[in-house]
């Protein structure tokens, strides 16, 4: 009897470590995924945009059949030719796109990376696009394109348009910040022209371009001109409320330049900073202790170059009668690198005035992106009010709902102080 007892126990343990030990059940092989590493999110071209691609459409085909300068007639006639199924259908289609999503995915080819004799000569990207309601929706699109399933666990660029951006970015990030495959830090980008041509450019030093830009921005050493925000560090200021610097890319001939800073208040844009307002920015964030800085060089018409090394950023706020003001001490090291002037700057003469005129170059442009910042968008991208909320919470109790507009009230002193430490070898 023991002994058939026995036998059921192990037939129950059994059963257990059947439905326990099934770790694979669910595994997908990797040549069965297909990896996703840049996503581009816009709109679908607008109904005038859809007829201005007509008409120039229908104007190439009437310059090849030898008609240099068609009329009117002419052109509205080849329009009707081209659109198909018919040019009513075009236009109603473009009407209800109109509130949809238009996302792009980039994924590398791997046998037309690779070199060799099983290499491929083809694309070594799979760019293609889609439009949907939601970007799950466009994913399941991709899908039903593809005999892979679609992968963002390597997903490293993410660039959205600017007219979107400007609507409110929130709901078209939900989906990425909540599905546990995309982790975190994705590097996040703004783009003012057409997403899809900057993912379809291969770039002569990368083949994948999604690669490439994300790239540069973690290249933090020599681009302090460059804001990086990853998707997490962009989602904790859009449900903060806070200001954000994002990244800006643009297409050059054969290239990407990511160069600026779209700035977010919240979940929106309002608006650009260039590239040297950016490092300005930057500095008084306390994000890149590098960078070059040029000034006047000690003769009339000469520059000199100061490349920084070390940076020390105190911000201090200061509430005096309910009046709120800030003090940013801004302490830099750093070698000068290059100078027009013939002088011999083993003199501490010259030394002094050029780390006087550096920071007086400091001191204006900081400022300069200071106002910006409180007068034409109203947005505190520099941490002010973390600062606030650390050394007087009372006080940021009082105006945290309203900060954004109490900032551009405040009034904001710039310290700088620079040393030299190296002025270079001259044989």
């Amino acid at each position: 009897m023991r002994q058939i007892y026995k036998y059921i126990l192990l037939g129950i343990i059994i059963i257990l470590l059947t439905t326990i030990v099934t770790g694979c059940w669910d595994r997908t092989e990797i040549e069965e995924r297909l990896f996703v590493f840049g996503v581009g999110i816009s709109q679908p071209k607008s109904i005038e945009e859809v007829l201005n691609d007509l008409e120039e459409k229908a104007r190439k085909k009437l310059r090849d059949e030898g008609i240099i300068r068609p009329n009117d007639k002419e052109i509205q006639d080849k329009v009707e030719e081209i659109a198909k199924p018919s040019f009513r259908e075009v236009i109603t289609r473009a009407e209800r796109r109109q509130d949809q999503l238009k996302v792009t995915i980039e994924a590398p080819i791997v046998r037309n990376l690779v070199g060799g004799e099983g290499g491929g000569n083809g694309e070594p990207t799979w760019i293609v696009s889609t439009n949907a309601d939601t970007v799950l929706e466009a994913c399941q699109q991709f899908a039903s394109r593809s005999n892979r399933r679609v992968y963002l666990g390597h997903l490293k660029s993410m660039i959205i348009k600017e007219s979107l951006a400007r609507e409110g970015v929130q709901d078209l990030l939900d989906f990425f910040e909540r599905d546990n495959e995309v982790q975190r830090r994705v590097n996040v980008f703004v783009c003012p022209e057409n997403v899809e041509e900057i993912l379809a450019l291969n770039t002569p030093v990368e083949q994948v371009t999604s690669s490439y830009i994300s790239m540069i921005v973690e290249n933090k050493v020599k681009c302090s001109r460059v804001s990086p925000i990853t998707l997490g560090e962009f989602m904790i200021n859009i449900h903060t409320g806070a200001g954000s610097l994002v990244p800006r890319i643009v297409t050059g001939e054969k290239d990407v330049k990511v160069c600026g800073s779209a700035i977010f208040r919240g979940e929106k844009m309002v608006g650009w900073l260039g590239e040297l307002e950016t490092q300005s920015a930057l500095r008084v964030k306390n994000a890149t202790g590098q960078g070059e800085i040029i000034i006047p060089g000690l003769k009339e018409g000469n520059k000199a170059v100061y490349e920084s090394n070390g940076l020390n950023i105190r911000i201090k706020p200061i509430v005096k009668k309910e009046k709120i003001t800030f003090k940013v001490e801004i302490k830099l090291e750093g070698n000068i690198v290059e100078i027009q002037s013939k002088v011999n700057l083993m003199n501490d003469q010259y030394i002094k005035k050029l780390e006087k005129n550096i920071e007086e170059h400091i001191k204006k442009n900081t400022m300069q992106v200071i106002d910006k910042a409180q007068q034409e968008f109203q947005t505190d991208f520099f941490g002010f009010g973390e600062q606030l909320r650390r050394h007087e919470p009372k006080v940021w109790k009082k105006v945290k709902k309203n900060w954004h507009k109490e900032f551009a009230g405040v009034k904001v002193r710039v310290e700088p102080e620079v040393k030299i430490r190296r002025i270079g070898l001259v044989k």
